[in-house]
């Protein structure tokens, strides 16, 4: 008879451990799915938008650019004393 209620025992402490570890695969699923759905629809949302900014961002990046590349020159131009070249912007 002890060994019957032990087998009993083992198997229902297994079958609940199964159960809890099929909960936390379950969740960890659903968790995904939805995350997944989640940043989908905000990706969704944010595209129109970053089409909208895109040349301002180009341009506001062209003017940073331009703008290094002037003060570059600059101090290149006075390191070898091209005065020349002193002028610009």
């Amino acid at each position: 008879m002890r060994l019957l209620a032990f087998f009993r025992r083992i198997s229902y402490t297994l079958l609940t451990y199964f159960h809890k570890f099929q909960t936390v695969i379950l969740s960890l699923m659903v968790i995904g799915i939805v995350d997944y759905f989640f940043l989908y629809e905000i990706l969704l949302a944010i595209s129109p938008m970053a089409l909208e900014a895109a040349p301002v961002i180009l341009l506001i990046l062209s003017i940073i650019a331009v703008r290094g590349a002037v003060k570059y020159t600059k101090k290149k131009a006075k390191e070898k004393k091209h005065y020349s070249f002193m002028s610009i912007g």
